[in-house]
Order: structure tokens, then sequence, then C-alpha cells
């Protein structure tokens, strides 16, 4: 398999102007699907520092939410968009942000960003249904949260983890994938910011994480999986859930997804 330049495998980031709010920068995020965001040339904010930012600001988080986004964003450490992607993955621990994701940029600039699934996607040919049993996480190993806890629990657990997708069960039963963008959109909704602007943090910490809705649409039964099904979802996601007999059979986040790309399927490109 041919190497290929960083351009042409990142997505366009989303630019912010300077002076905007992080709530409206968090709504930003939300409405574009991105964990990523661009202000100025130099500076991002990420999903990952925000909801950080949110833990520690608690009964405190209306002012925190009126702040300008440059209390939190900062000078990423940006690789060359004309560098190859091995020049990527042999320096992933310099380049690799919070929350898994890679920042391009040329000139002093920062231009795109790229997330697990985007490199897993280069590389999908070289996935085999059997890695699912030898690669993939039992769920004893996945990041399991029961239906009931707490939104500031789940958040500590994301972070503890690096990673930012977590799957919630009820009673072995599996209820969906919660991810930090659905968090973040259950923080500026309407009905969250009306409690908060009176003091009431809690109403959205101290939350359950089912209130969320959990989503099944990444989840696959072991009974219908096929390969192609499986890089599908993959490649649209950056997780997977399988299932057996409605319970948690197999599953990957994001964080271990990017490693089972570059330690296992770019191997099998050599």
């Amino acid at each position: 398999m041919k190497d290929i330049t960083l351009k042409r495998l990142a997505r366009k980031l989303v630019r912010i102007e300077e002076d905007v709010r992080l709530i409206d920068a968090i709504r930003t995020m939300v409405e574009n699907k991105t964990r990523v965001v661009a202000c100025g040339g130099e500076r991002v904010l990420t999903a990952h520092s925000v909801i950080k930012a949110v833990l520690e600001s608690e009964g405190d988080l209306a002012s925190f939410l009126s702040k300008n986004l440059l209390f939190l964003a900062f000078k990423a450490k940006y690789v060359s968009e004309n560098r190859k992607l091995s020049y990527l993955v042999k320096n992933l621990k310099h380049f690799l942000l919070e929350g898994n994701v890679i920042v391009t940029g040329s000139s002093g600039k920062v231009t795109g960003y790229i997330n697990p699934e985007d490199i897993f996607k280069y590389f999908g040919e070289n996935f085999i249904c059997n890695d699912i049993n030898s690669a993939f996480f039992h769920p004893s190993k996945c990041l399991l949260v029961y239906a009931n806890k707490s939104i500031k629990s789940t958040i500590k657990f994301l972070l503890k983890n690096g990673s930012s997708i977590v799957f919630v069960y009820s009673r072995s039963r599996y209820k969906g994938s919660v991810g930090i963008l659905d968090l973040l959109r259950e923080l500026v909704a309407e009905k969250i910011l009306e409690k908060v602007s009176l003091g009431d943090d809690g109403y959205f910490l101290h939350a359950s994480i089912s209130e969320l809705n959990p989503s099944r649409k990444s989840a696959v039964d072991i009974e219908n999986i096929g390969r192609s099904k499986l890089v599908a979802i993959l490649t649209k996601f950056g997780h997977i859930a399988i299932l057996k007999n409605d319970g948690l059979y197999r599953a990957i986040d994001d964080k271990n997804l990017l490693l089972y790309t570059v330690n296992i399927l770019m191997a099998r490109s050599k």
C-alpha cells in the first residue's frame, strides 16, 4: 500500500472567531460534529479540554460558559500537512492530542485534523473478522458504565482512560454508546442552561448517563456481522459494539482503534 500525505487524509478544521464565548464554541462543535475547532491561525479548542474544564468548574459553570474561548484554546503541536502518514505514525506520541485527535498545519497555521477512524479507513482493507476476538476487547476490559452512572463520574472515567466514548449497559443488556460530544450537546441544551444559570450545576453533572439516550447505531449483532459491515461502522463512528444475546460481546473505542490500526493493520501492509 502506497504512503499518503496527511493533507489528503485530514478533515478541514472549522474556524471560529477569537471573541466567541465558550458556550458558543461548544455549540459549534456539536453542530459540526467535531471534537476540535480552530481559532485564529495557531490555536485550537478541543472537546476533551472543554469537558475537563467543565468538571473543574463545578459550582461555577455559568461563569465558565460565559468566558472567552481563548481561556481554553491553546497552540497545538501540529504535524505538517505535507508529511506522509508513515511519518505521523512513527511520531504519534508527539502529535497526538488529548481526545485522540491529530492536528495538521502549514506555514505556522493549523489547517486540518485527523481522527482515529480516518487512519483506520486508509488501512481498512487489511481488516479481518477474526480480529474481533484477538484485538477487540472483552466486556471486562471495555469502557463499560452502568446506565445509572452520573455524568460527572462518566466524565472522570473518560478522562482517566483517554477515550472519547463509553459503552452503557443495564442488567447485562447493552443500552448504547455515549460520546464526549453527546455530553457537550446535553450541557448546552436549553433546559440544562436554565438550571446552570441559577447555580444548579448538579442538574447536569449529577444526572444519570442514561438520560442522554445512549445510541445503538454503532452496534451490530454477532450473528449479522460481515467484514464490510464492520469496516463501515468503524469508519463512520470510530468505535463499535458487537453484541451477543443483546449483551456486549466485544468492543473497541477510538483510543484503542487507533492503536489497533497502527500496530496491526498498518503492519499488514509491509
